[in-house]
Order: structure tokens, then sequence, then C-alpha cells
């Protein structure tokens, strides 16, 4: 199949000028109405995960399995990548967590997952204090998190 990719959750995706309502409870709880803006991208932080897979559907030459088959390879990493992140922030590693943030960071840019992609590279960074760096963590974590799931259900991955 080619062409723009199928939406089949239920859940809203937001991403600038494009809005699909869910029709049962949403995902995730988060702030309502944050905007943030990354480069030349703005952000709107809603009750719902922000993603595309246009970029991914580009290099995969619109093949809907090719598609598929680098979400799930994603989504598999990016679970082991998570549980490490919850250990490394639970131990306060931040030195390992900044490395990590790095490794995943690129992957949520190719997802246009420009939230969780901005949160990691303030935690990569380093310039963040003590107490902005733990909420930041607490938030990528949470973010990056939801932003899986709601991939694992839109592809319909394990």
């Amino acid at each position: 199949m080619t062409g723009k990719p199928t939406i089949t959750s239920q859940a809203c995706f937001k991403v600038v000028g494009t809005t699909t309502k869910p029709k049962t409870k949403p995902l995730t709880t988060t702030a309502k109405n944050v905007m943030t803006t990354h480069k030349d991208h703005k952000i709107q932080d809603s009750d719902y995960p922000v993603y595309s897979t246009k970029k991914i559907q580009a290099f995969a030459s619109g093949d809907e399995e090719s598609l598929r088959l680098i979400l799930s390879s994603f989504t598999e990493s990016a679970r082991e990548n998570l549980s490490q992140f919850r250990q490394l922030l639970e131990n306060d590693e931040r030195e390992a967590v900044a490395e990590l943030a790095h490794k995943m960071r690129s992957m949520f840019l190719q997802l246009e997952a420009f939230g969780v992609a901005v949160l990691l590279e303030e935690l990569e960074e380093g310039r963040l204090n003590n107490d902005k760096w733990t909420a930041a963590a607490q938030v990528a974590l949470k973010r990056a998190g939801e932003v899986v799931k709601a991939i694992q259900f839109d592809y319909h991955l394990d």
C-alpha cells in the first residue's frame, strides 16, 4: 500500500493542522495545550501522543510491510531502552541517562515525535538543574512510552 499511513487507532494525534478524535478514552493524560517550538516545528502537547511515520514511510518507499518491519524493530528496541532508562533514572545515573538519551533521540526525530526528542536532547546536553533534570527525565520516559504504545496499537505490533 502506498500513500499516507492509515491511522487505525482510536487515539487522537495532533499534527499541526490534522486531528482525529478518539471514540474511547485516550491513551494518556498529560498537560493540555502546552506549546513548544523545536526549530521550525510547533508541537502541541495534548492528551495524545504525537508522532508521524511520514519520513519512515518515504524511506520504505511506501511499502507498508517494510514500514511495519521498521516500526516493529523500533518498538522492540525502544521498549528495551525505556526499561534501561527507567533503571538508570531510579539509580540517578545521569551520565548513563545522557548517553541513552542520545541513542534514543534520533529515532524519535525520525518519527517527528519532537516533544520526546526535545526532552531527550535536554537530558543529553546536561544543561538542567537537579529538579528540572529529574522532571524532564520522568516526562521523557512517560512520553516516549506513550509514543511506543501508540505505534504498537496503530500498526498492530506486539
